[in-house]
């Protein structure tokens, strides 16, 4: 989506997408901490950038989720305080000593710009049911990822996958290997989120591979393996 169509669609109050994310543009001005709050409360967090692409649809003076503890701590994304890795695009002069939150100013070739937490500014949330993390973890280390992001009545967890349009929505990502919510736990496959599982042709007893992926090597809808590796992840949010 370009960015005068995602302007236009945020104009209209609507919702819009930043690469394969789905965000929401909020119009309040509000301090960073009040608009992190803000979208936890309803829709998911604040906007996280990953990508150039992704960057340059956002053309607005708007909060982005990237913050610090302090000055001598390392950003991160206010998602699961997800570590930042995107290439920096700050303004040459950023960021400053005692400015530990961010937003992306539509001047300046649209740079970043360190701030204090406490500024007003408009922002975006993201409201996806349906997300990567792009977090190497073990199987456990996910489920308990996604399961932090809990936020007001709002319930997260490792997906399931239950319709073919889930399967091929999460194998478009250019991505792999990633963990989803199948695990064999007992003596049977269960969905952690606590849906049923429907493969007919998984391995009733697994001796070590006991942890679902999509995987895109494989035409199969899904693949199993150990739950020790390490791998990207996706979280969803519960419908109960």
């Amino acid at each position: 989506m370009s960015r005068a169509m995602l302007l236009f669609l945020c104009l209209l109050g609507v919702t819009g997408v930043v690469g394969q994310q789905r965000v929401i543009y909020i119009t309040k001005y509000l301090t960073w901490r009040d608009a992190q709050t803000y979208c936890r409360l309803y829709h998911l967090d604040l906007v996280t950038i990953t990508t150039a692409a992704e960057n340059n649809q956002i053309d607005q003076d708007t909060w982005l989720g990237m913050y610090r503890d302090d000055s001598y701590s390392d950003w991160k994304w206010s998602r699961g305080d997800e570590p930042h890795t995107f290439a920096n695009e700050w303004n040459s002069d950023d960021p400053d000593v005692g400015e530990d939150c961010v937003y992306k100013r539509s001047t300046d070739g649209g740079a970043w710009k360190s701030s204090t937490c406490g500024s007003v500014r408009m922002f975006f949330c993201l409201d996806d049911s349906l997300f990567v993390v792009k977090q190497m973890k073990t199987w456990e280390e996910a489920l308990v990822h996604c399961r932090s992001l809990r936020s007001g009545t709002r319930r997260y967890d490792l997906a399931s996958l239950l319709t073919p349009q889930d399967h091929d929505l999460l194998k478009s990502q250019s991505l792999e290997q990633v963990w989803t919510g199948l695990r064999f736990l007992g003596d049977r496959w269960v969905w952690v989120g606590g849906e049923d599982v429907q493969y007919n042709d998984i391995t009733p007893c697994p001796e070590e591979k006991r942890c679902g992926v999509v995987d895109k090597t494989t035409s199969k809808l899904y693949n199993i393996i150990d739950c020790k590796e390490t791998n990207y992840f996706f979280c969803y949010r519960k419908s109960f």
